[in-house]
């Protein structure tokens, strides 16, 4: 498969890029997969793109989002649709 193939596989394929806060990488990976699960719906299988980061919140609404919540890490999880 050349580049040009990768990409273009990349492009077709169907994600979901979920902004979650937790305490573990299961909990934000369990968290996309929900969130991924009500838009998407119950009848396709989904996966999560392993190349995430994890923070710390440091922008003032992601702080107050994570003290509200009592979670200690953000980061923004692609979930694919396999």
């Amino acid at each position: 498969m050349t580049y040009d193939d990768q990409q273009q596989q990349q492009q077709d394929e169907r994600t979901f890029l979920a902004e979650t806060y937790g305490d573990s990488p299961e909990e934000l990976e369990l968290q996309a997969l929900d969130e991924a699960r009500a838009f998407f719906g119950q009848a396709v299988r989904l996966a999560i793109v392993p190349n995430y980061a994890v923070a710390r919140p440091s922008s003032p609404p992601s702080v107050e989002r994570a003290a509200m919540l009592g979670k200690t890490y953000r980061a923004l999880v692609r979930v694919r649709v396999a």
